[in-house]
């Protein structure tokens, strides 16, 4: 996370991360093996698909409801880019793609190709493709918090892209949560808040007030 040209070539915001909680201690030795009929029909699902002779790329068309579902998607994630998912926003940004991807993979699980067949994804696997994407992006926002992206920064920023929406000269605590939707605690903006005053962004005139400096909504973030 911290090498620029990984950053900036977008390479960190093309992983899925998946940040599962460890089961160290709580481990049993003898675990129950996997079900016979669950193994047969992945050996059978990988064997169908290596065989598969793609000799001919094909195109994987999506229905009207599909598509429909895929645009509701993205349309919905835009905004949130410059907004509470700013600190995330090139792996957003990409999000749609991903579980564009993650749709056909699971349409091809179940359809293995046939050489003459015409290949549909229809509704409901867009749908489940959007749930896999959207826990995906829970676990970013945890990933890039322990690969070390600035995110006080980023939150710094935000705090300041909503208020100059209004330009208040003096904003409490109650303010910027109001103001701030991705805050779910009070305690969350205090350290933002704190690097702002460090900056010359504000100064606190009395515990949780702030006074903003005028200068701050002559640029831009």
């Amino acid at each position: 996370m911290a090498n620029t040209t990984f950053n900036d070539r977008g390479l960190c915001a093309r992983f899925l991360y998946s940040i599962p909680t460890s089961t160290v201690g709580s481990r049993i030795f003898e675990s129950k093996p996997i079900a016979e009929i669950t193994a047969e029909r992945y050996s059978d699902l990988i064997e169908a698909l290596l065989n598969y002779k793609n000799d001919k790329p094909k195109l994987i068309t999506l229905s009207p409801k599909a598509y429909e579902a895929l645009k509701e998607f993205a349309d919905d994630i835009e905004p949130k880019l410059i907004d509470e998912l700013a600190e995330i926003s090139q792996f957003a940004g990409k999000l749609g793609g991903s579980i564009l991807r993650i749709a056909g993979l699971l349409y091809l699980a179940e359809n293995p190709p046939k050489p003459d067949s015409d290949l549909l994804l229809t509704e409901n696997f867009m749908r489940n493709a959007i749930t896999i994407g959207e826990y995906f992006l829970e676990h970013a926002k945890v990933a890039y918090q322990l690969m070390g992206a600035d995110v006080v920064t980023d939150q710094c920023k935000y705090i300041l892209r909503q208020l100059s929406k209004t330009q208040p000269q003096i904003v409490t605590v109650r303010d910027i949560m109001r103001t701030c939707r991705k805050f779910s605690t009070a305690d969350e903006t205090l350290t933002p808040l704190n690097r702002l005053c460090e900056y010359g962004y504000s100064r606190e005139i009395k515990p949780k007030t702030w006074e903003i400096n005028p200068a701050t909504y002559e640029l831009k973030f």
